[in-house]
């Protein structure tokens, strides 16, 4: 069975009450006759009841469409999904133990309309939950290239699963999608009596299904649990990364200029890019360069730290 929620209920909400102001607006200034005594008009009386009732259809007719228009833009606004129950396969009332992996690596800090990834991966998280009925359970699990369970089972105390969400941060490695989704799979084939739905929360970059696309790993799927894969990305992402940055001269002495270099690839479309230095969390440098696709490229920096100590 096939469900509807809205990724942003707030503007859903908002959509279906501006709805009501055509209705309103008809209410309150449709227009009204006076009756005025006049006569010889019984021949015009049957024309008058045809083109009123023909009025009062073309009237009816417009408010519904506009109604109709103002409705559906604000539900598109909302985001809305649909969300599949299984009732229809496994009968009416049947509980559902559902399995969230929430990808925190590194890439899901990466921007979209101005917000990081994660934080559009926890918002469908929320929206999950919120989808679950009374009695069903469901458990949260971080996965980068380790993978973090944040309960040790399924459970009905969907509070503790929302706070789980409130807390969870981002990490500073990489992912490991495929040895996360079968760790998944052989948990949720040893719930039995249940809907069994895995959720799979991602930017779905293609270094976090190396291990499957290189024959490493074989995914163990079963039919009774029900993957569903969310990919926050959205179209058109960048798929660049630094892959090495260290100092030329080695050690790097203080009051010392040296060479930093890094190396950059491009694993999409050719792009130009700025890459930023930080040193001890601030923009100490910028260069501007060309990616090509499927490429490489290194820069370098010059630098000169003003003290001794440790730097990051």
């Amino acid at each position: 069975m096939w469900g509807l929620a809205f990724l942003n209920q707030t503007l859903a909400l908002l959509g279906i009450t501006a709805a009501t102001i055509p209705i309103i607006i008809h209410l309150f200034f449709r227009q009204r006759f006076r009756r005025m005594p006049f006569t010889a008009v019984i021949f015009l009386r049957e024309l008058q009841s045809r083109v009123a009732r023909s009025l009062r259809l073309h009237d009816l007719l417009l408010l519904i469409l506009r109604t109709l228009a103002i409705l559906l833009v604000g539900l598109a606004l909302g985001q809305p999904v649909l969300r599949f129950t299984h009732t229809a396969l496994h009968g009416i009332g049947k509980r559902t133990t559902a399995l969230i992996l929430l990808d925190n690596s590194y890439s899901m800090a990466r921007l979209r309309n101005n917000r990081p990834l994660f934080e559009h991966a926890k918002r469908t998280c929320r929206i999950i939950i919120n989808a679950l009925r009374r009695g069903d359970s469901i458990a949260l699990w971080l996965v980068n290239e380790n993978i973090e369970p944040q309960q040790t089972a399924p459970t009905v105390e969907l509070k503790s699963v929302h706070r789980s969400i409130d807390e969870a941060k981002l990490s500073l490695l990489t992912t490991d999608l495929s040895s996360a989704l079968n760790e998944a799979y052989r948990h949720m084939r040893g719930i039995k009596g249940a809907n069994r739905e895995i959720y799979l929360i991602s930017d779905m970059q293609a270094i976090g299904w190396q291990k499957l696309l290189k024959g490493k790993l074989k995914i163990y799927s079963t039919p009774e649990v029900t993957l569903f894969l969310v990919d926050v990305a959205g179209t058109n992402t960048d798929n660049a990364a630094v892959l090495d940055a260290r100092p030329v001269d080695s050690p790097p002495l203080p009051e010392r200029q040296i060479m930093l270099r890094a190396t950059l690839g491009n694993y999409g479309a050719a792009r130009n890019a700025t890459v930023t230095l930080l040193i001890d969390g601030k923009a100490v440098a910028y260069e501007r360069v060309n990616l090509p696709p499927n490429g490489r490229t290194a820069i370098t920096f010059h630098y000169r730290f003003d003290k001794r100590g440790m730097h990051w």
